[in-house]
């Protein structure tokens, strides 16, 4: 999935078993503001918040990304109270 693995991809083959030629990347919004002076996301463009976002962004450690557990298959439970009938 990551576009930088440490590992090469194999080309995929076709009928024939010649390497198929790369995909398409999908149509990406441009930077920036519109020609209405909105961003990508509609709101009004603001180029201090996107200094300041891109700060926060090179400040954070490569490995740690912004409210995703670190480890996705750890379960994270609460303790289960018995059922108690009096």
């Amino acid at each position: 999935m990551n576009a930088q693995s440490a590992e090469p991809r194999t080309p995929r083959l076709g009928p024939d078993g010649q390497p198929l030629p790369p995909r398409s990347k999908r149509p990406r919004k441009p930077i920036g503001p519109d020609a209405t002076g909105n961003g990508p996301d509609g709101k009004p463009w603001d180029p201090e918040r996107r200094a300041q976002r891109q700060a926060e962004r090179a400040a954070q450690p490569a490995g740690e990304s912004s409210g995703v557990p670190t480890s996705v298959n750890e379960a994270v439970t609460a303790p289960v109270e018995g059922n108690k009938t009096e």
